[in-house]
């Protein structure tokens, strides 16, 4: 049987990974990391990202929606999972189903999942959001004592968590210790009422970075620095970026000056040069934004994309060195590329984030 040879291939390099884990464990020796997974590993592929983090003793994951959960239960992820997003309905009997955890973003839905957890008589862990400022999702103040009620007379609840997230942990200090008074507030609730969970967590990457804290939370929720990219203010060299993105020549092609190139012919050749046409575009998660704003690496050099960056291709200007068949390094660790996400992210007038779970399903990824 013939098979596909994906010219596409973001490499995923374990060792990286392993490194900014354990950066983090040095940082918090003695909490818990959540290590949220979702939106497809933050474009990494989560199964790999979970195997490859469990054998750096990472026990627990997080996802946004419930089918991310079921698809890594039917992949045969036996770890906890939780969900950060909040789920109603049919959706809430689908995690239950599947042993997901659930987070909790008002009474109504924590009075659901209780109903449905007593129907099908299985205990379900729920996690608690407490909203102290980012005013998209989670529980009020004045909400919390009827949240304790509902789950201290129910015999088919457990409080796994109580948790807020920052709003602004990559830009400004003042701003989570304010959300910090809030959900210590929260705690001091929690406490007086004699529920404690097993685990109170706040800190997602800017704020594991940017401030040290409170010490009696017991567990962190790492996103963007466990994939290699530092949210501390200022910057820092001790994470190194996960993926690389590789892509191939498929054609190469010599030209003369004042060739235009691509749609719009935004490029002019400015003397006699080889053109590469390598197998990446936009719909691939190279931003059209970026076009003759990028430079890529062949063979130990880096070259400069020209013309307008389309769905399924772009081109690059190049010399003799370069033929069919060489990898293309678009962006990634500055061991192989030129690039990493957060170059792209600027050209682009995003994050990295955006750059990173943009990368299309027609690419290959592959542990390195």
């Amino acid at each position: 049987m013939v098979e596909f040879v994906n010219p596409l291939v973001a490499l995923i390099d374990r060792n990286a990974l392993k490194n900014n884990i354990d950066f983090i464990r040095k940082l918090y020796p003695d909490k818990e990391i959540i290590l949220p997974v979702k939106a497809n590993g933050y474009g990494h592929d989560d199964l790999l990202i979970v195997n490859e983090a469990a054998t750096s003793g990472v026990r627990m994951f997080a996802v946004a929606r419930v089918d991310e959960g079921v698809t890594l239960r039917e992949k045969g992820v036996v770890f906890p999972i939780l969900i950060l997003g909040v789920e109603r309905g049919e959706n809430v009997k689908l995690a239950i189903k599947h042993s997901i955890e659930l987070s909790v973003s008002d009474l109504a839905n924590l009075i659901e999942i209780e109903k449905v957890a007593s129907e099908v008589g299985v205990k379900v862990k729920v996690h608690i959001l407490v909203d102290t400022g980012m005013s998209r999702m989670g529980v009020e103040l004045s909400e919390l004592k009827s949240i304790i009620q509902c789950i201290k007379k129910s015999e088919y609840l457990h409080l796994a968590s109580v948790f807020t997230h920052f709003a602004r942990s990559d830009e400004s200090v003042f701003s989570i210790k304010e959300q910090l008074v809030i959900f210590e507030n929260a705690r001091t609730i929690f406490l007086e009422h004699d529920l404690i969970p097993d685990f109170f967590h706040c800190s997602n990457s800017g704020g594991i970075e940017n401030y040290n804290g409170p010490d009696w939370t017991n567990a962190v929720r790492p996103g963007i620095m466990v994939y290699g990219y530092s949210q501390k203010i200022g910057g820092s060299d001790s994470l190194i970026p996960v993926m690389t993105l590789t892509a191939k020549v498929i054609h190469c092609k010599d030209v003369k000056k004042n060739r235009a190139v691509g749609y719009g012919h935004t490029f002019i050749t400015s003397k006699d040069v080889r053109l590469a046409t390598v197998s990446i575009g936009y719909a691939d998660g190279l931003p059209r934004i970026c076009s003759n704003n990028l430079v890529v690496r062949i063979n130990g050099k880096d070259y400069k994309q020209c013309g307008r960056i389309s769905m399924d291709l772009t081109v690059v200007e190049v010399d003799k060195k370069v033929n069919v068949g060489d990898t293309v390094y678009i962006f990634g660790s500055p061991k192989y590329a030129p690039l990493n996400a957060n170059d792209i992210a600027n050209r682009s007038g995003t994050i990295s984030y955006e750059i990173l779970t943009g990368i299309g399903n027609r690419c290959l990824r592959k542990i390195l």
